[in-house]
């Protein structure tokens, strides 16, 4: 069962979690935090951000085409409260990839690969070395340093050569830095920026000892930070390492064979927080030790060229269903072996134009279905590859063309999209050979990129657009070539070189106002730039007494240009940002821990973004921007148990009680007290989390909520004392979750809801049971499948209620668990439908999402479309709803495709769903105009397929609602004669036919509505009208058509086919013999009319009126007899 380690709600809890562990890792590696590009979609110096969310076509580097199930994203919208427990668990995973990059750096020649990257090739790792000299991204004259010092130890006394890492806490333009320890155990970290940073000290794999964060902390989250100031020491940061549990065992291939360099790795089995990795040697056999005592998920990752399968212990390929290990701590558990299955393999040979063979080309094989893919292949001098140790499954396979070839990459076989490949089924143990691709010569789009006076400028230049993404940097000319690039139009950004400023083609500043760049297949295009001086913010940042402060941080925000900036101030407190693009900037300053308690704030002395003051940019001018930090106030407190004893590692949260500004943070240390500083003079919300599940949440003053909190009332600059919380043993919930046949489902999106319908702990299900943690005594109802994702399961209480209302309320005891919370799962409806591009051909691999016009009434649900571009969507309520293809637009943003409008979201739901039933022929049309559908018949109503065909061929047109000016079909409604007389016309294909001068009808004036289809209905004989004496005839347009009359129309418009009129009607209201006996007889004998089931006889009921909608699927089933 994943799940978040405290009971915070909502963005408490990811503000406790998951911005701390993140930052360290991003800081650890030297990372500077990626701004988000120009055009909002994708991070510059991205390469592996596509347009359609899988593969960027014409991605030089291996990329997922999959779908995430999980629609929502950190970055753009809030967290489904029913994810965040695997928001939580991938935070744990970058915080395992950090200290993984550090166990590289200890243990030289080993590979380390973190829990999210287990089933891809081992990543490259950044050596030891890069902590300390990689440069931070901030200006050059920094301010001073201060350093970090202590002793290590084990059980045997001093510890050498123990890697002493500092990762920052918080605080852009702080990079880690790192120490090892000398023969008597001591280490020095020195040159270290001023902040607060999270000591962790690893002994490496080999040592059998368990590696920790200062304080016996196993992670970031409970770690006590160290506070490092300018030319200060911190001394005293000891550790004493304990020596940890061994896991040993051999693993082999499935003919017992042993095999080297699989890397196995132990994960926590309830939080995934690394434990610990190793790798096989030659016979097979591993140790993995220094382990902490706990329960565990092992996972045996194989090496790409051994051609078998990884998998988790025992023997599974999901981990959700691996087999839980317990490890006492000290203990050694031996056997634990695993026999690694042998898979599928795919060989071929790449060649480029003329049958040159291609080296350097990255082959990929991804799971059909969007879940991952095998290990990648890298074509040799004669072009051949082979992708090897894949598991039985479909595939699709790609072809990334090598950097400056100026071939373009493909799919097999010869397709330009993933959309439009087709499958490779590879089953175990067999070969499938000759997936060769030739790849063709792209189009290139080049130019110069100079400053001014034609100076060569050294830039980045990006090219987006069909699909594809390319980045190059200038030559020393300042010429570029961006080539291998398919027939398109793309966005080209020159990005600036410190001092002049970005822009993108043709001279435009932002992405909205630029031009698009056309690229024709084996054309150059050029597009050249000329970058203007940038725009400089310069200033001081200075304390309460105005001494400026020296390491305080800066960051800058344009509002338009996604220009970001993180800076630090010099010695004298100045920072400046150089090559602005033009645009209005908001400014954020903070002290940072080393200049004591500030209250950070916008420039203008805005708590907030809203009340900032704006700082105008203009190309080469310098613009001024001071600020002066005011002193922060303080509170502080201790938090205890029940038993009153202290408790370490609480986190503490103060909130303006308002919502305007910013709050404060602070976990508590081993004796239970905190301090939060750096406040403004408000009232504040303080909450407490316990540091695991097995205490429960509180607000001030032991209330359960926001709403009911005490608010803090903090002075200016003032200081308060005895905030202090008493955490209760927390209550919790847990069950089993099965289908409707009893089978145990895993993965399920389980959450609890307090009784106002706040969110209180989420997780999801594993080998079909849930346990969830850390909850206050009181009423809860627990959810399931609320979360949005692809399942076929419609979100639901325990109890079975479909509603927040009508689900059952579980009372919770403080400190009791309540079991037996029990699940059967139910199905909902479905919409099915096509997908394909504007010449037809069906697209495979499309993600589609159904969804409420104000996303939030009812989950999303999404499905993926298969290699015939059909998809099915699962688990919906009854509603109405939007559907698209995902990001499929040929436009630089890589718009949504929605049904019915194309490009332009519809204002309102297109797909009406009830109970179970099924919508189907809910079809798109990617890069062309939409199949056309009348407001009034949804996907799945009575006859939808024949009236969309009506509409399709143009048969019937319907009308405009004069009030909502939506054209409509009025399927219930009776067809009038007149427009039975355009069907059968529009049907024959609007054959040409001049209409003649005098009417056949006597009712009927030339030039009249439907004259012509009236008078080509008598020219062919279908009607002769009703004989009205003196040789007149009347058509009598407005009345309804009959039924046995419509029989008539029909068998003569197929042009009376020669049929025997059976002695016995096949109707039992219809006597043989009759008027129009014979045509109804033969419109049951052509499948046309099957007619109505009244007990054991059949009625066709010859007098009623044809409905519009039974008159669709007449001339559907005349005209169309193949479907």
């Amino acid at each position: 069962m994943r799940r978040s380690h405290a009971s915070p709600p909502s963005h408490l809890r990811l503000a406790q979690a998951l911005v701390p562990a993140l930052v360290a890792a991003v800081a650890l590696t030297g990372a500077a935090p990626a701004a988000s590009a120009a055009d909002g979609d994708r991070p510059e110096g991205s390469r592996t951000a596509a347009a359609d969310g899988g593969r960027p076509e014409g991605s030089r580097t291996t990329a997922a085409d999959g779908s995430p199930t999980d629609f929502s994203s950190p970055l753009q919208a809030p967290l489904d409260p029913a994810t965040l427990a695997d928001r939580v668990a991938e935070t744990e995973a970058a915080e395992a990839a950090a200290r993984a990059a550090a166990d590289q750096a200890a243990n030289p020649g080993s590979v380390v690969v973190p829990e999210e990257h287990r089933d891809q090739a081992a990543p490259a790792l950044p050596d030891a070395a890069a902590l300390v000299t990689e440069q931070p991204p901030t200006q050059a004259d920094t301010a001073a340093t201060g350093s970090v010092l202590g002793v290590v130890t084990g059980p045997a006394g001093p510890l050498a050569d123990v890697s002493v890492i500092l990762s920052p806490r918080a605080g852009a333009g702080l990079i880690g830095a790192h120490a090892r320890t000398d023969v008597h155990g001591r280490y020095t970290v020195a040159g270290v920026q001023p902040g607060d940073y999270h000591v962790f000290f690893l002994a490496g794999s080999m040592s059998g000892l368990i590696n920790e964060y200062w304080e016996n902390s196993p992670t970031t989250i409970t770690a006590t930070p160290v506070t490092v100031t300018a030319g200060g020491t911190v001394a005293g940061i000891d550790a004493e390492l304990e020596a940890g549990a061994t896991i040993t065992g051999r693993v082999t291939d499935d003919a017992g064979r042993p095999v080297a360099g699989v890397g196995v790795s132990a994960d926590s089995a309830s939080s995934m927080t690394y434990g610990g990795w190793t790798s096989t040697k030659a016979d097979g056999t591993y140790s993995l030790a220094g382990i902490a005592g706990g329960s565990y998920v092992l996972n045996f990752v194989a090496p790409p060229t051994s051609g078998v399968i990884s998998e988790y212990w025992n023997d599974t390929p999901e981990r959700s269903k691996a087999t839980v290990l317990e490890v006492p701590p000290g203990a050694t558990v031996p056997h634990i072996d695993a026999e690694l299955t042998t898979g599928g393999v795919i060989t071929g040979t790449v060649t480029g134009p003329g049958g040159a063979p291609q080296q350097g080309v990255q082959v990929t094989a991804a799971h059909a279905d969007g879940s991952g893919w095998g290990q990648p292949a890298t074509t040799g001098e004669d072009g051949t590859y082979r992708l090897a140790g894949l598991a039985g499954s479909v595939y699709t396979v790609s072809f990334g063309a090598r950097e400056g070839s100026g071939l373009l990459d493909e799919h097999w076989p010869d397709a330009p999209t993933v959309h439009t490949a087709t499958e490779v089924p590879v089953a175990l143990g067999r070969t499938v050979e000759r997936v060769d691709a030739q790849l063709a010569p792209g189009g290139a789009i080049n130019g110069t990129v100079t400053g001014p006076g034609g100076v060569p400028a050294g830039t980045t230049v990006t090219v987006s657009g069909s699909g594809t993404y390319r980045q190059v940097h200038t030559a020393a000319d300042g010429t570029y070539t961006a080539d291998g690039l398919p027939t398109g139009k793309y966005t080209v950004e020159f990005q600036g070189d410190g001092s002049l400023a970005g822009e993108f083609w043709d001279d435009a500043p932002l992405w909205v106002d630029s031009s698009l760049v056309p690229v024709e297949i084996g054309r150059t295009t050029p597009a050249s730039a000329e970058l203007a001086p940038g725009g400089t913010i310069t200033g001081t940042l200075t304390g309460p007494t105005g001494a400026p402060l020296a390491g305080a941080q800066v960051s800058l925000s344009g509002m338009n240009a996604y220009d970001w900036r993180f800076l630090t101030t010099d010695a004298d407190g100045r920072y400046s940002a150089t090559g602005l693009r033009a645009d209005s900037y908001s400014i954020w300053f903070t002290g940072g821990t080393q200049n004591g308690n500030l209250v950070g704030e916008y420039y203008g002395d805005g708590a907030d973004w809203d009340a900032s003051a704006k700082v105008a940019v203009t190309s080469g001018a310098t613009a001024v921007a001071d600020a002066g930090l005011a002193a922060g106030a303080t509170f502080t407190g201790t938090v205890t148990d029940s038993q009153g004893d202290p408790v370490a590692h609480a986190a503490v949260h103060a909130m303006p009680f308002d919502g305007v500004g910013g709050g404060g943070y602070a976990t508590t240390r081993p004796d239970g007290t905190y301090e939060v500083d750096g406040l403004r003079g408000d009232d504040y919300v303080v909450a407490f989390y316990g540091p695991a599940g097995s205490y429960a949440y509180e607000y001030w003053q032991d209330a359960g909520s926001p709403d009911t909190a005490t608010p803090l009332v903090v002075p200016t600059a003032g200081a308060v004392g005895d905030v202090d919380a008493r955490l209760e043993a927390a209550a919790s919930v847990s069950g089993s979750v099965a289908d409707a046949s009893g089978t145990a489902l895993s993965g399920v999106a389980v959450e609890v809801l307090n009784e106002r319908g706040e969110y209180e702990n989420a997780g999801r299900t594993e080998g079909g049971a849930y346990s969830l943690d850390g909850l206050r005594a009181g009423g809860v109802k627990v959810a399931f499948a609320r979360a949005s994702g692809t399942t076929p399961y419609v979100p639901q209480f325990y109890s079975g209620a479909t509603t927040f209302e009508a689900a059952r309320t579980v009372p919770l005891t403080q400190g009791v668990a309540s079991t037996g919370l029990d699940v059967v799962m139910a199905t909902g409806a479905t919409i099915s439908g096509r997908i394909t591009n504007a010449a037809g051909v069906p697209l495979r691999g499309v993600d589609v999402r159904a969804f409420a016009p104000d996303e939030e009434s009812v989950p999303t649900r999404g499905g993926r479309t298969r290699q015939d571009g059909t998809y099915v969507i699962e688990g919906l309520l009854p509603g109405s709803y939007l559907v698209a293809a995902l990001r499929m637009a040929d436009d630089a943003a890589g718009s949504d495709v929605f049904h019915r409008t194309g490009t332009t979201r519809p204002g309102t739901g297109t797909v009406a769903v009830t109970g179970t039933a099924a919508a189907t022929g809910v079809d798109i049309v990617v890069g062309g105009p939409q199949p056309v559908r009348f407001a009034d018949v949804g996907p799945g109503a009575p006859f939808a397929v024949e009236i969309d065909w009506l509409r399709a061929r143009s048969i019937s047109m319907g009308s405009v609602d004069p009030t909502t000016g939506e054209v409509r079909f009025d399927p219930a409604g009776a067809v009038r004669r007149e427009a039975m007389a355009a069907f059968l016309y529009r049907a024959a294909g609007s054959p040409a036919f001049e209409a003649p001068a005098t009417s056949p009808f006597v009712d009927v004036q030339a030039g009249a509505p439907f004259y012509r289809e009236i008078s080509w209905l008598a020219a062919q004989g279908i009607s002769k009208g009703t004989d009205v004496g003196g040789g007149r005839f009347e058509f009598r347009p407005a009345e309804s058509v009959t039924r046995e009359a419509m029989a008539a129309f029909l068998y003569r418009a197929k042009g009376r086919p020669v049929f025997t009129e059976p002695a016995v009607s096949p109707f039992a209201d219809v006597v043989a013999g009759a008027t129009f006996s014979k045509e109804i007889a033969w419109l049951r004998a052509a499948a046309i009319s099957q007619g109505t089931q009244v007990g054991s006889t059949l009625e066709f009921r010859p007098a009623e009126p044809v409905r519009r909608e039974a008159m669709a699927a007449f001339l559907f089933r005349a005209y169309e007899p193949a479907k």
